[in-house]
């Protein structure tokens, strides 16, 4: 009976869907019947789930309004490659739909007389299990695309097509997320992750009219996840992604020379010096550190030049777009050959990483220490 939340036929006996978000959510919730709870005041894990999937399609339906009247925004900065405005309405949806969700939330567990507590705590628990937590976003998902429920009637072969654009698009962001590796919380790439999957959405109805929700939805249609031409695709671009990894890294990997003068010039410091909490002396810690700075300047300075006169054409064709791909590459770039050096360096000196790590994290989170390092760097 309620299969149709997930994407499967509503029972023909049942009265059409109420127009109003908040009275849907009353029939559906009232049609489901009593919501069984455990002793502690949770939901069972199978109601549960109808009780979310209630949840999220009425408030995904409240929302449909505004997110259309955003979408529409946001396709107008796409296609001018304004990243800022991009970024600023993906944001504002975001949030419309964060509140549309608490919303109806609270009012489906006002309608049930559920604690909103004990339905958070519900969801805390269920998500702390790796197969719930799949299971349950995996019918998040699904009930997006039943709400999308426009009838597939694209070619296979355009489907294909548009599968394979989404692919080498998803090979870019898993690029762009490697970059950020170095310098970007993991919220921060979350959030990345999210504003570039809007854009391959954003970039298919450009290129093919039908965003990645019809996307994905098609492809469950023509059973494309076995399909041996998109198998063979996919080989090919990731075959070519490793190909460019392994470039980035030889382009960052200083060369002999390099190394050997780095390596003398850290033999001069002598041994390693060791504190009892098993941390480098500060000395020691400052001198190796200083060692670093240098090669790592001395490797990169023409490559930042020459990377900043690519950043100043970006800026000069109003790019944002490819101007923030090159602070990005510049940025792992540098991070990288940094890291090689360090390693080389300490590994010289028999350094064991995890105690370089524990003898930073020490020492620049100590006020007094790290006005020194900033100031000796």
């Amino acid at each position: 009976m309620f299969s149709y939340l997930w994407g499967g036929k509503k029972d023909a006996k049942s009265k059409p869907e109420n127009e109003c978000a908040e009275l849907a959510m009353r029939d559906a919730l009232d049609a489901y019947g009593d919501f069984a709870t455990k002793i502690d005041g949770t939901l069972e894990y199978k109601d549960f789930l109808i009780f979310r999937a209630i949840i999220m399609r009425q408030a995904s339906r409240a929302f449909k309004a505004k997110r259309d009247e955003l979408n529409e925004k946001k396709l107008e900065a796409f296609a001018n490659k304004d990243q800022q405005a991009y970024v600023k309405i993906f944001r504002e949806g975001q949030l419309a739909f964060q509140q549309s969700v608490v919303n109806i939330t609270k009012k489906s567990c006002e309608w049930i007389e559920l604690e909103p507590s004990n339905y958070q705590l519900s969801l805390k628990a269920y998500m702390e299990d790796k197969d719930k937590r799949q299971e349950i976003q995996q019918k998040d998902g699904e009930v997006r695309m039943a709400l999308e429920g426009k009838e597939v009637v694209e070619t296979k072969e355009k489907v294909i097509e548009a599968s394979k654009f989404k692919f080498k698009r998803d090979m870019d962001m898993f690029r762009k997320l490697q970059s950020l590796k170095f310098t970007t919380s993991p919220q921060a790439q979350a959030e990345i992750q999210a504003i570039e999957m809007s854009k391959t959405s954003d970039a298919l109805t450009v290129e093919f009219g039908f965003d990645l929700a019809h996307l994905a939805r098609a492809s469950q249609h023509f059973k494309l996840e076995e399909n041996e031409d998109l198998k063979s695709f996919r080989k090919i671009v990731v075959a070519q992604k490793e190909s460019e990894e392994k470039a980035e890294f030889e382009k960052a990997q200083p060369p002999k020379e390099v190394i050997d003068k780095l390596l003398a010039e850290g033999k001069k410091l002598g041994e390693a010096q060791y504190k009892q909490d098993g941390t480098m002396t500060f000395d020691y810690f400052l001198n190796t550190s200083k060692l670093v700075i240098k090669y790592t300047y001395l490797q990169t300075k023409d490559g930042l030049e020459a990377h900043s006169v690519k950043r100043r054409q970006a800026i000069k064709d109003k790019d944002e777009e490819a101007f923030q791909k090159l602070v990005l590459e510049t940025a792992n770039w540098e991070q990288l050959t940094n890291t090689l050096i360090q390693a080389n360096l300490y590994q010289a000196l028999k350094v064991p990483k995890q105690v370089f790590e524990k003898s930073a994290q020490v020492y620049l989170m100590e006020p007094s220490k790290r006005t020194i390092y900033e100031e000796e760097i």
